[in-house]
């Protein structure tokens, strides 16, 4: 049957970021659990397979994740907050460590607090156990066969990706962390100075001015995204550029589930729809984006890659 969890609370309120103060307890499956000082609105989570349940609570002055009713290490922030693995048997959250500041507004009945949190360290903690701390942490994904679980870092200003316990290059900034469907690939955008790239299986391509999404096919073979230089935008497919043009519809290119790649792109006044297929790529004249509305027009006979 289907089973149900909730936070409950009785006494006085305290809001600010979603914190609330009181007397709350967790029940489970309409059974109730320790009771606890506060509680992170939105925190009780199910794994996907409804087999487990997890929250953030405040005890005394410290939060801490409650797994399956079991209380973990306390810090004086959960961040990020409990990402059960898709097959619901692994669980990673961040436990920071620094100094708050409350500052508080309102009446009894209706009080709020502000809280200014400066953060010293971020403890990685995977399945109960600490894994590392760093000066950040955020970001947490697991593979989608959840043999595989990375993250980024924070280290002396700098940026790193840890896949599997094993920690990356450093970057000014990294983004869009990304799995393919097997689960045997990982994609993540990475800043150099200004300057954007894909890293791939820890291989980092050519560098552009900004790049959007990240994209894989089916059968994790491929990588697609798109990125523009000098005003130019493009769609790169395994790290080769495709044609210019003066913009992408819709932003980061998809595969189809037959592996096909295609996406619309504008040039000189035109639409034009892009395919990509393992095999060749061929482009097709659209409509005039001149037009009030874009129709599509007679597609030539034999279509060609306009460079």
């Amino acid at each position: 049957g289907k089973r149900r969890a909730y936070l409950a609370k009785k006494g006085e309120k305290l809001v600010g970021r979603g914190l609330t103060r009181g007397n709350w307890f967790a029940v489970v499956d309409g059974k109730s659990e320790a009771v606890f000082e506060g509680a992170f609105k939105g925190t009780m989570i199910f794994s996907p397979d409804s087999n487990r349940v997890a929250y953030v609570a405040l005890k005394g002055s410290k939060w801490m994740a409650v797994v399956d009713g079991l209380e973990d290490a306390k810090y004086d922030l959960i961040s990020p907050l409990p990402v059960f693995s898709p097959d619901g048997k692994h669980l990673v959250y961040g436990g920071t460590q620094g100094t708050a500041s409350l500052s508080m507004a309102g009446d009894q009945d209706n009080s709020r607090v502000s809280v200014d949190f400066k953060q010293q360290s971020a403890t990685v903690v995977v399945d109960g156990h600490t894994v590392g701390e760093y000066g950040d942490f955020n970001s947490p994904s697991f593979s989608p066969d959840s043999k595989h679980l990375a993250y980024k870092v924070k280290k002396s200003e700098k940026w790193s990706v840890i896949t599997d316990g094993h920690e990356g290059p450093l970057f000014d900034g990294i983004d869009r962390l990304t799995f393919s469907p097997d689960g045997k690939r990982l994609g993540y955008k990475a800043k150099v100075g200004e300057k954007w790239m894909v890293v791939v299986d820890g291989q980092a391509g050519p560098l552009y001015d900004e790049i959007d999404g990240i994209s894989f096919s089916p059968d994790g073979k491929h990588v697609a995204y798109g990125a523009s230089k000098s005003e130019k935008r493009m769609v790169v497919v395994d790290e080769l550029a495709g044609p210019e043009y003066n913009g992408i519809v819709k932003g980061a290119p998809n595969f189809s589930p037959d592996g096909v790649l295609e996406y619309l792109a504008i040039r000189n006044g035109s639409l034009y729809r892009v395919k990509w297929a393992p095999a060749a790529q061929v482009t097709k004249t659209l409509a005039p984006t001149k037009r009030s509305s874009l129709q599509p027009a007679r597609a030539p006979r034999n279509p060609v890659n306009p460079h």
